[in-house]
């Protein structure tokens, strides 16, 4: 029991906090002047601290996001951070507002959390081969298939590429 409780909390004496503690928290940073990242110090899965605020459980960067800011304007819009540091658990009200989830990930993709194109571990082709990718489908140079065979890509990616559901921020 110690070694799980070491490797889930970092302390073989740790565990849960007392009820309500992980609100009170994030209670208390509301006004801040604070311009660091505020990391969540409570057990987290991922290092973002999950929490139930009115009966929903969600992340703590929504719960901090709805505390300081209220409920967000519209369904669906995500607690983004200005600081790029969500995913290490910053929950400073400062550092956190809504957006959709567009905005979010080009956030992301700005702050180099998300990684697009050939940043992307998988990515097979560079920029440079999708702008002239681009222009051959433009072009109507040759059948996809063809395209997809001369950059060792399959028809699908080709197709992506065209449709946008891939590189589709890229322009040619």
């Amino acid at each position: 029991m110690h070694n799980h409780r070491f490797m889930r909390h970092g302390s073989p004496t740790g565990g849960g906090t007392f009820y309500g503690e992980n609100i009170r928290f994030l209670e208390s940073l509301v006004g801040t002047t604070e311009t660091k990242c505020i990391p969540w110090p409570f057990g987290s899965s991922a290092k973002r601290g999950y929490v139930t605020l009115d009966g929903v459980e969600g992340t703590a960067a929504r719960a901090m996001c709805t505390i300081a800011k209220g409920k967000p304007p519209s369904p669906g819009m995500e607690a983004a951070h200005t600081c790029g540091n969500g995913h290490h658990g910053c929950v400073n009200p400062n550092h956190i507002y809504w957006a959709t989830h567009a905005e979010n990930h080009r956030d992301m993709v700005n702050h180099g959390v998300n990684q697009l194109g050939e940043r992307h571990g998988m990515s097979k082709l560079t920029e440079a081969d999708v702008r002239q990718i681009k222009k051959m489908i433009a072009a109507r140079e040759l059948r996809r298939v063809d395209i997809g065979a001369k950059f060792g890509v399959s028809r699908q990616a080709i197709n992506d590429i065209a449709s946008g559901k891939n590189w589709g921020w890229l322009t040619p």
